[in-house]
């Protein structure tokens, strides 16, 4: 996985990383948490996004490797 890809020390990531992971933008993935859709999903205090891996796992693309691509 890319350094630019990582989560922070708390293992969130932003909503810009989310939405390059999953495929839209980072804008969705904002409404997405202000509508509960990403469980786990905390504003800071400075009113930016973090969203566990947990959250958003489902819709990340399946590995081309995976038996279910096959």
């Amino acid at each position: 996985m890319r350094a630019h890809y990582m989560p922070d020390s708390a293992g969130r990531y932003t909503p810009t990383k989310v939405g390059r992971l999953v495929g839209v933008h980072q804008r969705t993935v904002i409404l997405w948490c202000k509508n509960g859709d990403l469980p786990g999903a905390v504003m800071l205090p400075g009113g930016s996004w973090r969203i566990p891996l947990a959250a958003f796992a489902h819709l990340l693309p399946e590995d081309d490797d995976s038996p279910a691509a096959a």
